[in-house]
């Protein structure tokens, strides 16, 4: 791309879907462990220790992906339950697929994910 073509990409802007709230979403479509996860690692990279001490609420507060009190999309794409993301964000699943070749048809191998990242990146 030309440099002309890469800033008129750059300037292109419009709000940030994953930085609303989701409507009726509440704390209670959230995975505890998910979001405990990400406290530790947010602790451990930053090398503060209070955060984790924080309670769930807190670190989402922190973090960014409680506001006003509102669930974001965020923070269900990041620690949703299964049940939360088919209710509030059906469209939100990972597939990977391996082939052995460049063949049409069924897969070698298929994983799929329909939950908050934190509660399977672990497994890729």
């Amino acid at each position: 791309l030309s440099d002309t073509e890469l800033r008129a990409m750059f300037a292109e802007t419009g709000p940030d879907f994953s930085a609303e709230c989701c409507p009726g979403a509440t704390l209670d479509d959230l995975a505890a462990q998910a979001i405990a996860l990400f406290r530790e690692r947010w602790g451990k990279k930053t090398r503060d220790e209070r955060k984790l001490q924080w309670t769930d609420e807190q670190t989402l507060f922190d973090a960014e992906l409680l506001i006003n009190g509102g669930v974001t999309y965020a923070a269900l794409i990041l620690f949703g339950t299964r049940a939360a993301l088919g209710r509030r964000l059906a469209q939100a699943e990972l597939v990977f697929e391996y082939r052995s070749s460049e063949a049409s048809g069924p897969a070698a191998d298929r994983e799929e994910y329909r939950e908050g990242f934190f509660l399977w990146q672990d497994a890729i």
